[in-house]
């Protein structure tokens, strides 16, 4: 009687058809006009080891992105005394994020440059003077950006990450002297403005903004433009974080409305 080899895993005994998948459909064509921004979906409290987090998705694209917020936490004793909190932000691709490429999970300068941004766009948000010595960290990752390496839009991504991480630190309860949002607008090639373009354009503008102080966090910009052009894109990047404002706050407020009355059913919210 032979013995049977039982280390090696045989194969079929007949041959086999490899599986055929079906082509992707092709994207809807979008009906936005220049002056609409498109909805986005926005739950709270979905990281439970995080103090805060949420997450967001946007209407008709792919981009899906999660915020986790830990802290105030007290900072380590070796740390020089600060009477404000320091805030920190990571902003990380996930390594299938991106069709077509695999993404490392050491931060590239892109990672760094987001993260830069964010941490600016937050730090004037957050009411650091309440908690000394303590640390606030937010990490956002980009679950998926909907496009390849080449075409990634970092104005939608930055949007997104702000208005998802200023979810976020509410949830974890952290003291904000404001709400901040953030919008962007591009210049197409009829020299129109557009609000929150689907397409990644020559010359854009981002603005993050508290709606309820009138307050500009933070300004960036691509592109060459005089200063007129600038102080119009600016006011209208504004316009659009003002009237994305009404999604976060809806956000909050779902939050709220669940801890108070036991729970909520999701609600889609668009701006």
């Amino acid at each position: 009687m032979a013995l049977a080899d039982r280390r090696r895993i045989n194969g079929p005994l007949t041959g086999t058809t490899p599986p055929l998948f079906t082509s992707t459909p092709e994207s809807p064509i979008s009906l936005k006009s220049a002056r609409d921004i498109r909805p986005v979906f926005i739950k709270t409290s979905l990281t439970p080891p995080a103090h805060g987090s949420a997450y967001l998705e946007i209407h008709t694209s792919t981009l899906k992105l999660s915020a986790s917020v830990y802290g105030p936490r007290p900072l380590p004793p070796s740390a020089p005394f600060s009477p404000h909190a320091r805030v920190t932000a990571e902003v990380k691709f996930a390594p299938f994020s991106t069709p077509g490429i695999r993404r490392g999970y050491v931060r590239d300068n892109f990672e760094r440059d987001l993260s830069s941004q964010l941490q600016i766009a937050l730090c004037r948000a957050i009411n650091t003077a309440k908690y000394p010595k303590s640390g606030v960290d937010v990490f956002v990752t980009i679950i998926d950006t909907g496009s390849n390496a080449r075409e990634v839009n970092e104005f939608e991504i930055l949007t997104a990450a702000i208005n998802v991480s200023s979810v976020a630190v509410c949830d974890a309860g952290v003291e904000m002297v404001d709400l901040v949002s953030a919008g962007f607008v591009g210049r197409d090639a009829q020299g129109d403005i557009v609000c929150d373009p689907e397409n990644v354009m020559e010359k854009m503008c981002l603005v993050s903004y508290m709606a309820a102080r009138d307050e500009i966090t933070m300004v960036w910009t691509k592109g060459e433009m005089e200063g007129e052009e600038v102080v119009k894109m600016t006011d209208v990047a504004a316009e659009t974080a003002g009237r994305t404002r009404g999604v976060v706050s809806e956000a909050v407020k779902e939050r709220v409305w669940s801890l108070q009355l036991g729970g909520k059913p999701d609600v889609k919210m668009s701006g």
